[in-house]
Formats: structure tokens, C-alpha cells, sequence
């Protein structure tokens, strides 16, 4: 009887031993859980702060390199224009300058004209050196023209590219317009200019690359040819004659754009370069021109 109450009592002992180490083990496994529970939400919050931290970075440094590129653009751009205000600028200066010389040129003319004038009186000699002074003036182009001529306009090739497949035929060459302004020459004609530039017997003509040097001026396709002549009633027949030349016909068929017409009112301005009408002159011995 004591023995079994003795067994008894172990055995509820090691119930309640047992019970007591169930509840410890499930108290630890929910304070582990709650445990991890906490760490998850604490790595999962980490995680997106570290995220956003991540994201605003890269947007940083993108807006950065953004605005570093802009400012890159911006420079040579900010040059350009300047460089264009300065270019403008400079056009309308120059275009000043120009309307100034012609002004210049024109007073200098009337009173050349009003001087060769009073000089006039009945002596035949003086008259005979003021007409040669004349006719020399026509013919250095150093004196304005006005009267009825023949216009020639020749261009290029309509539609070539200018590149290694143009043929050398097919744009204008300084002989083009120098044979034009030799059948003016050789038909006296008072007046000869190649786009809007006064033809000296010393002018020059010559290519230099894509466009033709007159006198000191360089200009390009389309070239202006106009020679003008005085006193004559019969300035067809001289348009007549140059249509039928055979170097017109020679240009046409080489595709280059050609016109030639009759002007009834044409107005050449004289030569205005100074500079250049000194050099040649002082070529041939002679004296400059020292008037301002």
C-alpha cells in the first residue's frame, strides 16, 4: 500500500514536470515567434528604407548627369548664337559701309562731271581731250552707265549634287563668262559688268574652287553678265548675234541655265575699289587715284 502511493506520487512528480516543461517550451516557441516576427518586420522596413534611399540616390545623380549634359548642349549653343549676333552685326555694318561708298562715289562723279564741265569752252583741243577723257573713263569702268545693253544670266546644271559625280561640264567656268565678256569687248560696248562688278581691261576672271574671282570679289553660280551700250538704234542686232554664237549653243547643250535679253533702261555703277584700280594703275606707271 505505501509502495503504490509512493508510485503515486512520482509519477504525478513527473506529470508535473512534464506539463510544466510543455508550457516553458511553448512560452519559448511563442516568444521565438514573436521574436522572428519582429525581426522580419524590422528587416522588411530596412529594406525599403535601404530601397528608397537607393531609389532618391539614382535620382540624384541622374538629375545631376541631366543637367550636366544640358549645360554641355547649352554652352556651344549660347556661342552659336552669340557668334550669329556678331555676324549679324557685321552684315549690317557692312551694308552701311557699301550705302556710304556709293553715296561717297556718287558726290565724288557729279562733281567730276561739274568740273569736266566748266572746263568746256570752244577750244576744239580741250574738247577732243574731254571726250577721249570720257571714253577712257567707259572704258576703265570708272564711270556709272546708264542706257540699253544685253543681259546674259548663266547658271549650273539645274539639279546636279556638287559632289564627285557632278561633271566639270555641267557648272560654269571662268572661260564661260570670260568669252561672253569678249564678244562684249570686241563689239565695243561703253559698259561691261559681271555681277554687278565693273570690268576693267585688267579685271580678272579666274576660278578659285566652287566660284569665279572678279576683280577682288569672289562670286558663285548664277553669274550676271550685262554689257551696255550708247547711241545705237540697232542693239538687236547685236542681241541677234550673240544667240547665234557658237559657244551659246555650246552651253546650252552642256545643260547649263542660260538667258539673254535686252535691257531698255540699264544701270551699271562704276568701278568702286580703289585699292585694286591703284595696284594696276601703279602696274602701268601711272598715277593713283588719291581722290576720297
Amino acid at each position: 500500500m505505501k509502495i503504490l502511493k509512493k508510485l503515486k506520487r512520482l509519477a504525478l512528480i513527473k506529470l508535473n514536470k512534464f506539463t510544466s516543461r510543455s508550457n516553458n517550451i511553448e512560452m519559448d516557441a511563442k516568444v521565438s515567434s514573436k521574436s522572428k516576427l519582429r525581426s522580419n518586420k524590422l528587416s522588411l522596413a530596412l529594406g525599403t528604407i535601404s530601397t528608397l534611399l537607393l531609389v532618391v540616390f539614382i535620382f540624384i545623380l541622374a538629375n545631376k548627369n541631366l543637367q550636366a549634359q544640358i549645360k554641355i548642349k547649352e554652352e556651344p549653343l549660347n556661342r552659336l548664337k552669340e557668334l550669329q549676333r556678331e555676324i549679324n552685326a557685321k552684315e549690317e555694318q557692312k551694308k552701311r559701309l557699301e550705302q556710304e561708298n556709293l553715296e561717297l562715289n556718287k558726290e565724288f562723279e557729279e562733281a567730276r562731271n561739274m568740273m569736266i564741265q566748266n572746263m568746256k569752252t570752244e577750244s576744239t583741243e580741250l574738247k577732243s581731250i574731254i571726250s577721249d577723257y570720257d571714253f577712257v573713263l567707259h572704258f576703265a569702268g570708272m564711270k556709272s552707265f546708264e542706257g540699253q545693253g544685253i543681259r546674259v544670266t548663266l547658271a549650273d546644271k539645274e539639279g546636279i549634287a556638287y559632289d564627285s559625280t557632278t561633271d566639270s561640264s555641267e557648272i560654269v567656268h571662268d572661260g564661260d563668262l570670260r568669252i561672253i565678256v569678249e564678244f562684249f569687248k570686241s563689239n565695243y560696248f561703253d559698259a561691261i559688268a559681271v555681277n554687278g562688278e565693273r570690268i576693267s581691261p585688267m579685271s580678272p576672271l579666274l576660278c578659285t574652287g566652287p566660284s569665279v574671282l572678279v576683280n577682288r570679289v569672289y562670286h558663285s553660280s548664277p553669274f550676271v553678265i550685262e554689257g551696255g551700250l550708247e547711241g545705237i538704234d540697232n542693239i538687236e542686232d547685236f542681241f541677234k548675234q550673240l544667240q547665234d554664237q557658237q559657244f551659246i549653243k555650246a552651253m546650252k547643250d552642256r545643260g547649263l541655265k542660260l538667258k539673254i535679253e535686252i535691257v531698255k533702261d540699264m544701270q551699271l555703277n562704276p568701278m568702286q575699289d580703289d585699292i585694286y584700280i591703284n595696284s594696276q594703275v601703279d602696274r602701268l606707271g601711272g598715277y593713283k587715284n588719291e581722290n576720297k
